[in-house]
């Protein structure tokens, strides 16, 4: 059964539509996974180099082969820096799969001189036995300075910005771990924006 738009999903639907993809493909047993999906990970740094983190909607890890959390809120907000509608964050293990997503909408970053905002953005990885990993990656409607920008869908996609950079669609193969996006401002900030992990081992 076709799932609706993520960006029209609440907790229970979303989780309901990543265990039927999962179920679809069969069952049996895995040694071990590992999943997680986290919406917000930003790092500030003062002027003396000191850093500050916050992390918004964080599943945590996974415990065994049959599991699942979910990390939800109907806002976000981190002072002076980043603000957004819904954050959603969901993991989830079957014997010898495990799939995970992390999505954010309306979100707004206001940081070095610079507006950066997107209607939805999201991020999946997705683990099967006898299946290659997977990951995933939307974003919409992302602007800076009120600017459309294109994402192209490539694996890391770089933005150059005045003291830093955008990489869209960040993959670390190795653990099958995507994020959508990730802004680093050299020496004043670091976000890692919707990041989903998903392995089998």
């Amino acid at each position: 059964m076709p799932c609706p738009r993520l960006d029209r999903m609440n907790a229970l639907t979303l989780t309901l539509c990543v265990a039927g993809l999962l179920l679809s493909t069969g069952s049996g047993r895995a040694a071990s996974v590992t999943g997680q999906a986290r919406v917000v990970e930003a790092t500030t740094f003062d002027t003396g180099g000191a850093s500050r983190t916050t992390v918004l909607s964080d599943t945590g890890t996974l415990n065994d082969e049959i599991d699942a959390r979910d990390a939800s809120a109907s806002a976000g907000d981190v002072p002076s820096l980043l603000a957004s509608g819904v954050l959603h964050a969901t993991t989830i293990a079957v014997p010898e799969q495990v799939a995970s997503e992390a999505s954010i909408a309306d979100l707004v970053i206001t940081a070095g001189g610079m507006r950066i905002g997107a209607d939805l953005v999201m991020a999946r990885a997705r683990a099967a036995a006898r299946s290659p990993d997977t990951t995933t990656v939307a974003i919409e409607g992302l602007t800076i300075n009120d600017v459309p920008v294109e994402v192209t869908g490539a694996a890391n996609q770089t933005l150059q910005l005045p003291g830093g950079r955008i990489v869209l669609n960040e993959r670390q193969n190795s653990s099958n771990t995507v994020t959508a996006m990730h802004l680093v401002l050299d020496g004043v900030a670091d976000l890692a924006i919707a990041s989903a992990t998903a392995k089998l081992h």
